[in-house]
């Protein structure tokens, strides 16, 4: 396909998800009268929480890209957010609930085990280590201490899913506990994959070789907004890390109706994301049979500690070169003045974002076998289509942002000189364009405002908020009668 892959793009690229995917997605979108990205996100979520602590994409070189998922999706409260994210994940949950089930039974063998060996201590350590976790795919609430020991207990696999503020809130007020210092040792190791040990005198270490966590937050634009407030947070490009989504608010536009998705879309994305969570895991970090405990006659296997060995999905060859050129194209957008200069924290993880894009939309493609199979520059097109959207994405989000504290700065300039000029006296009070300038412009004296470009903005803010009245008798220039300040 051919790929603009730095033009910003204003719709999800729905088009290139598989067939299962794209239906599922379109046909809830169209149910909830919500936009098709939250959707779509939603199912990247599920896709990555499925298949995140089992394998990895080999960039090049030593470049690793962890299958981790992180989204940001913001929208105004009353848009169905909830459903949109609950129902993508509906399959995790089933998994869990039946994989637990038999757990459950593992473990009381295990147990019946212990009973008739309780005084045999070297046995009982055995049976200790043969006990499985329940699997528990994503949390919705934890405190950075209990998630860094939730991925200790999942293979060091977890993510973190939710849509109730308190609970974001909760979440993103562990960054900053210790003391008001950011706290996100354990997010920062399970974004990249490195190794993260933490000890603690009064509670349970973690230490972790290759910890992988996804997290998919849906919220109000506030809550996003507060982040990108926070310096530190920026400076350890943490906020850079998002995929960040406003997709368009449809309250007030939506349609009233009484369709479901179609039961046969509903079955088929459940069983393509059954497919995917029971890919075999690879040689080496093989899991005891859950399902047959009989068949260990009372001997069973400890069940492995730390990360199990994860695949490596390669890149063909013009899968490589797509990337190769993606990446050489984002480089001049992060140089200072460029279009993503005051984004770096975003631009300079791109490439690598897109990597991993590619890596979840390969596992969609090839549901039965995307542990054998390489990343094709089919499945990288579509990924660079994803970050077109991604990058349009930030920038509307960046430049509205921009546009919000330049409004807030005229303002608080526009008082502070209509307070300064009132001061003259006279009667009544009149002021001269010449006389701002020189008193207000940078290089005149105060030196608050930069530009006569700037004054220019802030004296029209002022004749609009009536605090100034544009003198029409007089002829040497502008001149404008001052109004009290309110």
């Amino acid at each position: 396909m051919d790929v603009e892959p730095l033009t910003p793009h204003k719709d999800f690229p729905v088009e290139g998800l598989p067939l299962w995917a794209r239906d599922f997605v379109e046909c809830l979108a169209h149910v909830l009268q919500i936009d098709r990205a939250v959707v779509a996100i939603s199912v990247l979520g599920a896709t990555a929480l499925a298949v995140q602590g089992m394998a990895r994409v080999h960039v090049r070189a030593r470049w690793y890209e962890q299958l981790a998922f992180w989204a940001f999706v913001t929208l105004r409260s009353g848009n169905r957010k909830s459903p949109a994210l609950s129902q993508p994940l509906a399959p995790i949950r089933r998994w869990e609930k039946e994989r637990n089930k038999a757990l459950d039974i593992y473990r009381a063998e295990i147990e019946r085990c212990a009973e008739t060996n309780k005084k045999k201590p070297p046995r009982l350590r055995e049976l200790n280590e043969a006990k499985p976790p329940r699997f528990n795919f994503y949390v919705t609430d934890a405190t950075m201490e209990a998630l860094a020991l939730e991925l200790k207990h999942q293979n060091e696999a977890c993510g973190v899913i939710t849509d109730e503020p308190t609970s974001i809130e909760r979440v993103m007020s562990g960054i900053y506990s210790e003391g008001g210092v950011a706290n996100i040792g354990i997010l920062n190791s399970g974004y990249t994959g490195d190794s993260y040990r933490r000890a603690r005198v009064k509670s349970e270490g973690a230490f972790l070789e290759h910890p992988v966590l996804t997290m998919v937050l849906f919220g109000q634009p506030g809550v996003f907004d507060e982040l990108t407030k926070a310096k530190r947070l920026i400076d350890v490009g943490f906020v850079g890390r998002f995929f960040v989504s406003r997709p368009p608010d449809l309250l007030g536009q939506r349609e009233v109706h009484n369709d479901e998705v179609p039961e046969g879309v509903r079955r088929a994305y459940e069983e393509a994301m059954f497919q995917i969570l029971d890919a075999p895991r690879v040689p080496g970090s093989e899991l005891p049979d859950i399902q047959h405990p009989e068949v260990y006659a009372g001997a069973f296997p400890p069940w492995p500690t730390g990360p199990l060995d994860r695949y490596k999905l390669k890149l063909t060859q013009e899968a490589r070169v797509l990337h190769m050129g993606i990446e050489a194209r984002i480089e001049p957008l992060l140089a200072e003045g460029a279009v993503l200069g005051d984004l770096s924290d975003f631009g300079g993880k791109l490439s690598g974002q897109i990597a991993r894009w590619a890596g979840l939309l390969h596992v969609q493609h090839h549901v039965a076998d995307w542990w054998r199979l390489p990343i094709d520059d089919v499945v990288m097109g579509w990924a660079i289509e994803i970050g077109r959207y991604s990058l349009g994405q930030i920038l509307s989000i960046h430049s509205e942002k921009a546009r919000a504290d330049n409004d807030a700065k005229l303002a608080d300039n526009a008082y502070d000189i209509a307070c300064q000029i009132a001061a003259n006296g006279g009667v009544p009070p009149m002021v001269t364009w010449s006389q701002l300038s020189r008193r207000l412009i940078s290089g005149h004296g105060r030196g608050k405002i930069k530009s006569t470009e700037e004054l220019d903005a802030i004296v029209d803010l002022l004749v609009q908020q009536g605090r100034l009245v544009l003198d029409t008798h007089y002829r040497r220039g502008r001149r404008w009668l001052v109004l009290q300040p309110s």
